[in-house]
Order: C-alpha cells, then structure tokens, then sequence
C-alpha cells in the first residue's frame, strides 16, 4: 500500500470544522457538557489532535490521545499527511485505564490510516469505585471506488465486508477481555458501551417522500448485514447489547418514518461520492449493564452548506461544487468527516 495521501486532508485549513465544534464546546455551560466524547475520523495526530487538545484542555482533564500511531511515517513529508486511528476520547471523570488494538487488515482508501479498537474505564464518581467500560472504535468501510493501484482488487465491495467482520470479532474480544480483567481485579464494572463509527448500515432505507430541506420520509427494511454484526458483538457482554436509538425510537420493518426517528447519521448531501438521496445509519452508541437510556438524538452538522442545487439530474455530484473539504475547488474525493454525531444520555 501507498503511503497516506494529501488528497484526504486539507492542509490550507485542516478540520476547520473540528475548530468550531470544539469552539461550541467551550462556550456551552458546564451543566450540559457531554460527560465523555468519543472521536472518529480524527485521522492525523498532528493537527486534528492538535486542535482538540489545544481546544478543549481547560475543560476535558482526562483524554486518551493518539492511542494507536500512524501506520506510515513518511520522511520529509509533513506530519500532517500521518493518519492514525482517528480516534480520541475526552472525558470530564477520571479514566480509569486505556487499552486498544489496531485492527492490522483493511482495504482501500481505509490503508492509509491505522484503524482499531480504543478501550477506556470512566469513573462513575460513585462510592464503590463504579466505572463504565467504553470501547470506540471505526471501522472498515465498503467504499468500491477506490483506484486498483491502492492495491485493491477482486469483490472490494465484498472483501470490505469481509474484513470489517473480522474486524467486529477483534473489538469484542477486546472488550470482553478488558471487561472480564477488569472484574477479575474486583473492579466494579456497573456498563458497557460500544460505540462509533461501524459503517454498516442498521437499516435499509428507501425514500419514499423525497423533501430537500424538510422532513424527507424513508421506508425501512432489515439488513443481514447489522444482524451479523449484533451477533458477532453480543458475543463481548453478557446478556448482549441494547441499541440505545432503538430503545428510545423503535421502528417496525416495512413501516415509513422520517429521518429523525430513523436516526440517520450520514447523508449523499455530505459526501461527494454519493448519491444525493442515499441515507443511512452508520454510528451507534451500544450498551449493557445496569444503565438506561434517558436521551439519543443525532447531532446534526451546521457547518454543510451542500444543497440539491449542487447535483446533476443523475444524482452525481456537480463538478466545480465545494464539498464539506475547505479549500478544494474540484470538490470531488472522499470526505473522512461527513457524518453526523450521536448524542445519548445514559442513567446509571
């Protein structure tokens, strides 16, 4: 594989949206941080990091930086072109331990970061010295465009599903490894979460009431494909994973319902390489233990400015267009930051 590319990062001004959510956060009242913050697609150490660090240190003591490094250090280049996991965790109780894993296998464009698993304790605060065990993690996408000279070939599409599941076995044999440690230590383990970025798809959604700027309506199927994965991951706690979304919104196969209530966290209007009317659920926030759940929304991103003017009648992003990567006047490529967040308010 090559070493990391330019055309992934811009390097006039990197993550300028990462700027102004860390900006929001700094000038929301104490009272309604997010306990712990969980990041994908953070990729370069360097300057994502960098300006979460920089950015949210005065009121995020505890954070997990960088814990797996760039699988390419290249020389002469700039340290701004090294991806590594693109994960990070902040959180305002004390972290109780750190473990993670790269995940060693990927196809396409996800060779040129170092994807894994991250694994942290939270304090509860509590008494009894309770803690949440946490695992984050982004995993392989089903990109198959990329070009054959990234050393892809065959089925990607069906090669990516194929790492990505045993990418899934590895995150639950770290956690469920990290969980039972943990107690075998006479740790107080009170929840589990799993959460991020896992790229696949928790329904199938097909429009049916197409609104640009409303309430676009969507008709819900199953996927195999999320069955096989709360199979493989219920395999990491006892009792199996609940999705928090779910609980709070559930939804009936077959049924029509609005993006809201499905809980989208990725759209075509955010990235280039899809089509403008292609909406899916990709990030969850999974648990288990003595928790419930009180609120989960998905955090919409302010700072798209993508609208159905910017694609053609095929549904294929217009040339010349700006996309979601600043700086980029071709607009076309891939976006490592187009997805939406997922907010959830646990009670333990």
């Amino acid at each position: 594989s090559p070493p990391p590319l330019p055309q992934h990062i811009n390097v006039n001004q990197p993550n300028r949206r990462l700027q102004e959510y860390c900006n929001r956060l700094l000038s929301t009242p104490a009272s309604l941080l997010p306990t712990v913050i969980c990041f994908q697609e953070s990729f370069s150490p360097y300057v994502s990091h960098g300006i979460i660090k920089t950015t949210l240190k005065s009121i995020y003591p505890y954070m997990v930086v960088s814990p797996i490094p760039p699988k390419y250090a290249v020389p002469g280049f700039s340290k701004a072109l090294e991806m590594d996991s693109g994960l990070m965790v902040c959180s305002l109780r004390p972290i109780t331990f750190s473990y993670s894993k790269a995940y060693g296998i990927s196809v396409g464009a996800d060779n040129q970061a170092n994807k894994g698993c991250c694994v942290v304790g939270i304090s509860t605060g509590g008494g009894g010295g309770e803690e949440v065990v946490v695992g984050t993690s982004h995993l392989q996408s089903d990109e198959t465009n990329d070009p054959l000279w990234w050393g892809v070939a065959g089925d990607r599409g069906l090669k990516a599903r194929t790492i990505k599941r045993t990418q899934f076995g590895i995150m639950a044999d770290l956690i469920r490894g990290t969980v039972e440690g943990r107690r075998s230590e006479g740790k107080n383990v009170v929840g589990v979460v799993a959460c991020g970025d896992f790229n696949v798809k928790g329904e199938l959604c097909t429009v049916v009431d197409p609104t640009p700027g409303g309430d676009t309506r969507v008709k819900i199927s199953s996927n195999s494909e999320h069955d096989s994965m709360m199979s493989q991951l219920d395999a990491a706690v006892e009792g199996g994973w609940k999705d928090s979304y779910r609980e709070l919104k559930p939804i009936d196969m077959g049924d029509v319902y609005s993006v809201d209530e499905v809980g989208i966290t990725i759209d075509g209007e955010r990235n280039s390489d899809c089509n403008p009317l292609e909406l899916q659920r990709l990030d969850y926030v999974l648990y288990s233990g003595a928790m419930t759940v009180k609120r989960a929304e998905v955090l919409h991103n302010p700072w798209t400015s993508i609208g159905q003017e910017d694609f053609d009648e095929g549904g294929m992003f217009k040339e010349g267009k700006s996309t979601m990567v600043e700086g980029r006047p071709e607009g076309r490529g891939k976006c490592f930051s187009d997805h939406n967040g997922v907010v959830v308010e646990f009670k333990i």
